[in-house]
């Protein structure tokens, strides 16, 4: 039996033409704060594909910590994949 990323369903739900700049926002994080064209790029995403019927907030710290968090786990699965 195969064992399932937990992220893919996320990553199957972002269209190719935006999993670029997901990426380039989360790799530009590692080490620095978020700017704010960045956390608009991943609320943007996820609010857009990812859970359009329950919007997270970009205000809400709890918000944040779960799409970034999320996300990068996405990525790092993209970035293993190739």
């Amino acid at each position: 039996m195969e064992i399932r990323n937990p992220f893919t369903s996320i990553s199957d739900k972002i269209p190719e033409d935006e999993r670029e700049a997901v990426t380039a926002a989360v790799n530009r994080m590692y080490g620095l704060p978020p700017t704010q064209p960045d956390m608009e790029t991943l609320f943007r995403v996820w609010n857009t594909y990812i859970n359009p019927e329950e919007p997270q907030s970009i205000g809400c710290r709890g918000c944040r910590s779960t799409v970034v968090g999320k996300l990068r786990n996405v990525v790092k699965l993209w970035e293993n994949a190739n």
